[in-house]
């Protein structure tokens, strides 16, 4: 509630500025220089966000962590929470990202084989450069049915969509060597 009652009342008081008052009111900066009106979404880029997903797919589905990694701004935040509702969150190096993706990507075919994944993003852009993607995934395993959601913070660096924050819930509880450390 409280980031709602501050954007109505930052867009409130910087009315005289989007009006080209140049004295916005109470000592506001003029939120057409900076802020989020200074960087309004123009080209919301679906295509690239939908292209990052398709190679961080097939990335991981070949086992190839060097080009899952090529695909992530580092450090990258990872977001997520344990059994108790802890929420837990670290900036994680290349190095470390590596380690705790390795069982994803090294999953024997055997494992593969009777597993599907499937993914529906959908992207919300900030601006040009940032997007916020929450991801609804359905994974088949064993006749079973699972689905959860995931969300990730892309920014575009060097005209190229990579990932600055990965959230998904659960994963607090696993093996402390390869979690990242809780902050």
């Amino acid at each position: 509630m409280k980031p709602v009652l501050f954007a109505l009342l930052a867009s409130f008081l910087a009315l005289p500025a989007f009006a080209g008052d140049p004295a916005p009111a109470g000592g506001m900066p003029d939120m057409t220089k900076m802020g989020p009106w200074s960087r309004p979404v123009t080209d919301p880029d679906t295509k690239g966000v939908d292209a990052y997903f398709a190679a961080m797919e097939a990335a991981m589905d070949k086992g190839d962590l060097e080009a899952a990694a090529n695909l992530v701004d580092f450090p990258v935040l990872m977001v997520t929470d344990d059994a108790h509702g802890k929420a837990l969150h670290a900036e994680v190096d290349r190095a470390h990202w590596t380690q705790m993706m390795a069982p994803f990507a090294n999953m024997s075919p055997e494992g593969k084989k009777h597993m599907t994944m499937t993914a529906k993003n959908r992207p919300e852009f900030l601006s040009n450069d940032l997007a916020f993607v929450i991801s609804d995934i359905t994974v088949t395993m064993a006749g079973k049915q699972h689905s959860n959601k995931s969300v990730t913070m892309l920014t575009r660096v060097g005209g190229a969509w990579k990932a600055k924050m990965m959230a998904e819930a659960g994963w607090g509880d696993m093996d402390p060597n390869a979690a990242p450390p809780a902050k």
